[in-house]
């Protein structure tokens, strides 16, 4: 997340968004400050679930797949717990139950967030909280309603079959130190497939 402000002058962004932090934090609104909902717009009722564990969090979730939507309606939704946990969480608003699913890794060697250099929390304190191998990212559904995600299933050195023939200047160059795997995960039978990748993947496409 902080590769777009390191290409634009870093100092620069830094410096702006501190000082609007310190405006904001002083009691600053926007220019426009927004109205209130009117009328019809307070009618809205909130569900709220519990889904994933304590220390887990969610950086995505996808309920269905981007266009055309609507082929997923009413169904579940599969969040991605990145570095928190291997465990991504599945909700079912219908039936209003969650559950977990652990999402395998290649390679037993393959490294956790458990080992990366993280400051105390305030809360739960020095202990590292994070275990994750997978480091499971954005996630996406195809017309299938099977969905795939990026993640972390081996150690980041490439295969040799990168490193040969043709991919070899493209596996060379862009080795694959986080995310190399683009996983499948087919609900019917709750199974999981490895496409293995030389290249950093962001999210499914």
């Amino acid at each position: 997340m902080t590769t777009g402000p390191g290409q634009a002058r870093s100092q620069r962004a830094l410096a702006l968004w501190g000082d609007w932090t310190d405006r904001i934090a002083a009691g600053d609104l926007p220019f426009d400050k927004p109205s209130r909902p009117q009328g019809v717009e307070r009618n809205i009722v909130l569900s709220l679930w519990e889904w994933s564990t304590p220390t887990g969090y969610m950086h995505d979730l996808i309920s269905d797949r981007p266009a055309p939507a609507h082929r997923q309606r009413q169904g579940q939704l599969y969040g991605a717990t990145e570095e928190s946990t291997d465990y991504f969480p599945v909700l079912d608003p219908n039936t209003h139950t969650a559950g977990q699913i652990k999402h395998p890794v290649r390679d037993p060697k393959t490294p956790s967030s458990k080992t990366a250099p993280m400051a105390p929390s305030p809360y739960w304190g020095p202990e590292p909280i994070w275990d994750s191998q997978t480091s499971i990212h954005n996630q996406m559904m195809d017309e299938k309603g099977r969905v795939w995600a990026t993640a972390r299933v081996r150690p980041p050195a490439n295969p040799d079959y990168c490193r040969k023939g043709r991919g070899a200047s493209v596996g060379q160059g862009v080795p694959a130190r986080e995310r190399q795997s683009a996983s499948l995960h087919v609900r019917s039978g709750e199974r999981q497939v490895h496409a293995d990748q030389h290249l950093l993947s962001h999210a499914p496409t």
